[in-house]
């Protein structure tokens, strides 16, 4: 019996579920089909981790199981391989995923955060200049030369956040010719 530890290098919550396998069940259309328990759920606090199955282990049988349930979750050993954001980590073994692992880890998912947004905002930058040159090319249109579109990313004032006051966070500059965003994360669906 080994024990399987789940890490959330994420800055939220995060609700672990599964469901164990209780027999191989039987063959449907020629493929074998597994039966599973009920499903099971486990907070995992952020930063922290669980050992799932308790102190006592689970069988490797199980341990893959609930990994293949879970495709995203990588070794720990690979978080330094993984490009963008990885919430989840796994480690099989006695001792739990190491803390520095899982604060690395936490430290790289925000700047991957960072980058995406900052795609997201060439990319509205880059829309805007292009409806506004389209704009400029109507008769009429106040816009007669258009070179560069400025953008500033501003945050909006609230009462509870910097005494109300917004402050500024970015700004965007997009020459003529255009940027094109490097396309990391999703992008949402036009």
């Amino acid at each position: 019996m080994a024990r399987l530890w789940i890490a959330n290098t994420t800055t939220q919550h995060h609700e672990f579920i599964y469901r164990p396998k209780i027999s191989d069940g039987g063959v449907k259309d020629g493929i074998l089909r597994p039966m599973f328990g009920e499903a099971r759920q486990q907070r995992i606090p952020v930063g922290g981790q669980i050992c799932v199955g308790g102190p006592d282990g689970l069988d490797d049988g199980m341990i893959r199981t609930i990994l293949d349930q879970h495709k995203h979750i990588v070794d720990f050993t690979s978080l330094p391989r993984v490009q963008g954001f990885q919430g989840l980590c796994y480690k099989i073994g006695p001792e739990p995923v190491p803390i520095e692992k899982i604060l690395e880890r936490i430290d790289e998912n925000a700047k991957a955060r960072e980058a995406v947004a900052n795609d997201r905002q060439v990319a509205s930058t880059l829309e805007i200049a292009a409806r506004m040159r389209s704009v400029a090319g109507q008769e009429g249109a106040p816009f007669t030369d258009l070179r560069e579109t400025t953008v500033q990313i501003a945050q909006k004032g609230h009462p509870e956040v910097n005494n109300g006051t917004p402050k500024l966070n970015r700004v965007v500059e997009v020459p003529e010719d255009g940027k094109e965003p490097s396309r990391r994360g999703r992008m949402s669906a036009s």
